[in-house]
């Protein structure tokens, strides 16, 4: 009848299909799929509810803080304590206060994930693994040695997982970057040796790690960016994840743990630029890409 008859449902689950009741004997009916033109102004609607739904963005409003508070979440997120204190020392020390009456949280607060990522960025990776054991002593536990009273294997949280691994694999570049080539052999046959065939990309970052060994000087090498800082702060930021995660196993945490909410909100960004050329005809004004660098070894791009 082209008329509108407004929501019929909503927050409706599940597969849904067209359907048509006949109740009579010799009923017929005429159906438009859309050989012609319907008599309700379908285009009209959903350009209708496109305009109502951009009024209501441009309305919401954003909190003058809110830039000040993302920097500030980003900067808690990867440990940058120091710079988080010269840049807000209020916000400082309400997370640090925050953070140190949390009961039954992370043990892993600020002041320790800045100290882990001093570390890793000084090759002191040792260092690192005492820490993390000495503030947890369960950090680097296999969990396959125990079982619950089904007789399963437990599993490790995976970001532990990974932050061992990816520790593992950095102390055996120390070792080439020291030339200290006989200690990383023995690490490779004694510990990296352990992660081969546990995960496809785990063996192709082993692949390319070991063929460090393969080069007079690596740092020249195809492989020389894994003997740069930026290696360096790529498992730093795994390690961090790992930190902020803790035993939690929410998949939303783990969103969380692994992108700061600058990142999570560029990376919507991207999308909505992504669906506006798609839109366009591949044509956009502005590209965002163009000022963010990729991450090494999470694949996630910032700034």
């Amino acid at each position: 009848n082209g008329k509108k008859l407004g929501v019929a449902f909503q927050n409706v689950k599940g597969t849904m299909y067209p359907t048509i009741g006949l109740h009579s004997q010799n009923e017929h009916i005429d159906v438009n799929f859309g050989a012609k033109p319907f008599q309700f102004d379908v285009e009209g609607l959903i350009t209708e509810e496109r305009e109502q739904f951009a009024a209501e963005i441009l309305e919401s409003e954003i909190p003058s803080s809110a830039p000040h508070n993302i920097v500030c979440s980003y900067l808690m997120h990867y440990g940058y304590a120091d710079t988080l204190r010269a840049f807000d020392e209020t916000k400082f020390k309400e997370h640090v206060a925050q953070a140190s009456s949390h009961d039954g949280g992370t043990v892993f607060g600020l002041e320790d994930r800045k100290r882990v990522r001093s570390l890793l960025f000084s090759g002191d990776i040792d260092g690192v693994k005492q820490f993390l054991v000495e503030k947890d002593p369960d950090f680097f536990e296999d969990p396959k040695t125990s079982a619950d009273a089904n007789g399963s294997r437990e599993q490790s949280p995976p970001f532990e997982r990974d932050a061992l691994f990816h520790l593992s694999v950095q102390q055996f570049i120390e070792l080439v970057r020291g030339e200290k080539i006989s200690e990383a052999v023995e690490h490779a046959r004694a510990s990296l040796s352990t992660f081969q065939g546990k995960s496809p990309q785990h063996d192709a970052h082993l692949q390319d790690v070991l063929a460090l060994l393969a080069y007079t000087d690596p740092h020249s090498s195809p492989m020389g960016n894994l003997m740069s800082t930026t290696q360096r702060e790529a498992v730093a930021d795994i390690v961090n994840a790992a930190l902020l995660l803790g035993p939690s196993s929410d998949p939303s945490a783990a969103t969380t743990a692994t992108s700061s909410v600058l990142e999570r909100l560029l990376t919507q960004l991207c999308k909505v630029q992504a669906e506006i050329r798609r839109r366009n005809d591949n044509k956009v004004s502005c590209h965002v890409h163009r000022w963010w660098r990729i991450h090494p070894l999470t694949n996630l791009a910032f700034d």
